[in-house]
């Protein structure tokens, strides 16, 4: 069910997810427009689960996350599938960056095997709020400033597992409805890959692991353990480790 699947896994040496300072700003506008329109009990809920994730809190964010999706999250993806729930753009954004902070939390976790799990069911519920709710019962909800952030993270994560056919699959809808054509014209690794259209200088977060992929691709695993310098978050990197330690493991045998 939506509600079975939650990150459960505390972690106390908790990377912090520093976004940029134009992304924060951009959360922290959305953030603000968005708590004035919402139940108090919700809204208090949230509070104590924000606060918590900010603090690499992770077992008090656990521990209020199954609380806040029954209240929010499943009345928010209800309403906006055409359901009868009472609930409106809102709470259906709360609901979202409630989502996404739980796909971040997973990120968080030190083993990779469950880090792994517990990130892919956070993201299976998270992605329909990105590409299936902004387009039912003509909501006009706001994009999230975290979006691109996390489906480049996702990407990435993909990577590092080897799952390169799902990486083409989730990179597919993220071309078509997210990113632009570069100024000018297309970059070189958009002509190179004719099915991307990609702003590679505008969008560091996607742009990040298409060049990995490119770089697998091609073998280029120079170029790849050096990408370490251009990772675009932290909460990418227990993702590049894992694809650093299999590029290892690959040249060595």
């Amino acid at each position: 069910s939506f509600l079975s699947h939650s990150p459960s896994h505390s972690n106390k040496k908790a990377t912090n997810q520093t976004p940029s300072l134009s992304t924060r700003q951009q959360q922290q506008q959305q953030h603000s427009k968005t708590l004035q329109m919402v139940n108090g009990e919700i809204l208090r809920l949230y509070e104590e689960f924000r606060q918590a994730f900010d603090a690499n809190n992770d077992a008090q964010a656990q521990a209020i996350l199954p609380t806040l999706k029954k209240l929010l999250v499943v009345p928010a993806f209800t309403f906006s599938t055409g359901g009868s729930a009472a609930i409106g753009v809102a709470e259906i954004t709360l609901a979202r960056e409630v989502l996404e902070m739980s796909v971040l939390m997973a990120a968080r976790i030190n083993d990779a095997t469950e880090r792994s799990a517990q990130f892919s069911r956070a993201m299976e519920q998270l992605r329909p709020f990105y590409f299936d709710v902004p387009h039912q019962q003509d909501l006009q909800l706001p994009r999230s400033a975290r979006e691109r952030l996390i489906l480049g993270l996702n990407l990435t994560r993909l990577l590092s597992e080897g799952k390169i056919a799902d990486f083409h699959a989730e990179l597919e809808p993220i071309s078509a409805s997210h990113l632009i054509s570069t100024p000018g014209g297309r970059s070189a690794l958009a002509a190179s890959n004719p099915e991307i259209n990609i702003a590679t200088q505008q969008d560091r977060f996607v742009r990040f692991p298409v060049v990995l992929e490119r770089y697998i691709e091609e073998g280029s695993y120079g170029k790849l353990m050096k990408a370490r310098a251009d990772i675009p978050a932290d909460c990418y990197k227990p993702f590049v480790q894992v694809l650093e330690g299999q590029i290892r493991a690959d040249v060595s045998g």
